[in-house]
Formats: structure tokens, C-alpha cells, sequence
């Protein structure tokens, strides 16, 4: 199953796709620093699904154009949130005009294409003013979770998915045309487990809440790139 089916899948089953508490949703932007940007700024909410990063960044200030490879979550976004515009296309060839974001956000979507990334911070950089930042948070590969549930017991996800290490992303970040990487790492993040549709399924989500909370709390990073 290709990304855009899995998530139109997501879309039709839940209704919306929200992964952390609300809580959580504002650590983590809290976390990669875009918080700080002035009220206006433009930001592209690159991988938005449903909206739920998006709904935090309106409350900001922010103007958010909010893009995803799922139609049915960005029909979702539109129907759930009465500001900000939504579009349904290809993050690495939005059609968005060059120089048109001041800002860019990606709230737990780079690791969905980790071999893709250099073409993304490529379209990135075209979409950027200079100076202009990207923002991130994803699963942080150095850990036991993050190999438990990617690399052990990795079932429910995308085609190609995997934690990320920061040192690569750098990497690519700089052979995009980025500097002033910078992260911190964000331990303890709760997720929302989606209602299971078999008792085995809710079993092991159970099991999954019990060991990410208690034994081997998720580990993720945050952080920010400039286009120099």
C-alpha cells in the first residue's frame, strides 16, 4: 500500500488522524522553536494529514498553508478548520510559488521517506525566502524504543519508514543548502493509540501504552535548519 492509500485508509477509519494529546502537540512545537516566529509569518505545514499541528500553529498567528499526499485528510483538515488552506499534493513538488513561505514545518513526517529527504529540503529551499527555517520533529533512531517499534515489532506503517538519526539529517539538510542545524531531544512523548479493530489489535496497543509510558519511553527530536 502506497502512502496516499494508507492514509486515505486512516482518513475513511477514524475520521481524523491525531497521533499525541494536545499537550503534546504544543511541547513539540514549543520544542523546535517555531513558536517564536512573528504573528504572519507564512509557514508551509509540509505532511499535514487531518491538520492537528496545523490547528496549533493558527492559534500562533501563523499563516498556514497546510499540504498532504492524503485527499481525505486534507478534506478533513478543511471541514475541522476554518482558517488556513489546504491542499492536496506532493510535498516534493508542491506547485507552490519560490520565495512564498517564510517558514516550513514537519511534525513527524520526515522518517516517512528517509532515502527522499535531500529532494525534500531541495523543494524546501526553492519554497523558502533566505533565511527562511525549516522546522522538525521526528522519532530519534538512537534509542530502544525507537528499535522496538520500527525495527521489531514495526507493523501499521508507511512503505520505507524509519527512525531517524540526527547526523543524517544534517547531512542532508547541508547538501540542500542548509546550515544552523540545531536539535534537542524530546523523551516521553505520549501517543493516542487508535481504537483497534480486533481484540488482538487492542491488545497489543494496551501492551504498546504500557511499554512507551513505563519501561521504554518514546524518544523523538526537535529541532530547525536555515537556508543559508
Amino acid at each position: 500500500m502506497d502512502d496516499a492509500s494508507f492514509f486515505n485508509a486512516k482518513a475513511a477509519g477514524s475520521g481524523a488522524y491525531k497521533v499525541y494529546p494536545d499537550r503534546e502537540y504544543r511541547r513539540i512545537i514549543e520544542a523546535c522553536g517555531i513558536a517564536r516566529l512573528p504573528r504572519g509569518a507564512r509557514v508551509l505545514d509540509a505532511g499535514c494529514g487531518s491538520g492537528a499541528f496545523s490547528q496549533y500553529l493558527l492559534e500562533l498567528g501563523l499563516e498556514v498553508t497546510g499540504v498532504d499526499i492524503s485527499d481525505g485528510l486534507i478534506r478533513l483538515a478543511r471541514e475541522n478548520l476554518q482558517a488556513g488552506k489546504f491542499l492536496a499534493g506532493d510535498i516534493f513538488r508542491t506547485g507552490l510559488p519560490a520565495g512564498s513561505c517564510d517558514a516550513v514545518f514537519c511534525g513527524a513526517v520526515l522518517h516517512h521517506f528517509p532515502a527522499r529527504l535531500r529532494e525534500a529540503f531541495a523543494e524546501f529551499s526553492r519554497l523558502l525566502v533566505p533565511g527562511g527555517k525549516v522546522y522538525f520533529f521526528e522519532p530519534y533512531a538512537h534509542s530502544v524504543n525507537s528499535f522496538l517499534w520500527y525495527k521489531v515489532l514495526s507493523i501499521d506503517r508507511t512503505p520505507g519508514e524509519a527512525a531517524l538519526a540526527p547526523a543524517a539529517v544534517e547531512l542532508d539538510f547541508g547538501a540542500a543548502g542548509f546550515g544552523n542545524f540545531s536539535f534537542v531531544r524530546v523523551d516521553a512523548v505520549e501517543n493516542v493509540q487508535p481504537v483497534a479493530a480486533s481484540a488482538l489489535g487492542g491488545a497489543l496497543n494496551a501492551a504498546r501504552r504500557f511499554v512507551s509510558r513505563n519501561l521504554l519511553p518514546n524518544a523523538y527530536f526537535a529541532g530547525s535548519a536555515t537556508k543559508l
